[in-house]
């Protein structure tokens, strides 16, 4: 399932993809981030978080476009001190 609803290229498996690969790995189920890459669908820079279903049935991710990411960090100083703390690196 995807929202909002995109047009991907043809032969697209995500479960092809390494982010969902890397979050099927993770010990405890922990959640992965990617590095930032060019999304299939819309051709932007993204990161992925992803983390396997509880279940092991498969696995859920988000992207998060860089040039969104930015302008949070530009508007909301705040914001972007959690971030850097809350992912542990700076």
């Amino acid at each position: 399932m995807q929202y909002p609803v995109q047009k991907m290229p043809d032969g697209y498996d995500p479960r092809e993809r390494p982010w969902y690969q890397e979050a099927l790995k993770a010990e405890n189920g922990k959640q992965v981030i990617t590095k930032p890459y060019v999304a299939a669908s819309t051709g932007k820079m993204v990161i992925t978080i992803a983390q396997k279903m509880k279940d092991g049935s498969g696995v859920i991710g988000l992207d998060m476009e860089i040039d969104s990411l930015l302008q949070k960090l530009k508007r909301n100083q705040n914001w972007a001190k959690r971030l850097c703390f809350h992912h542990g690196e700076r």
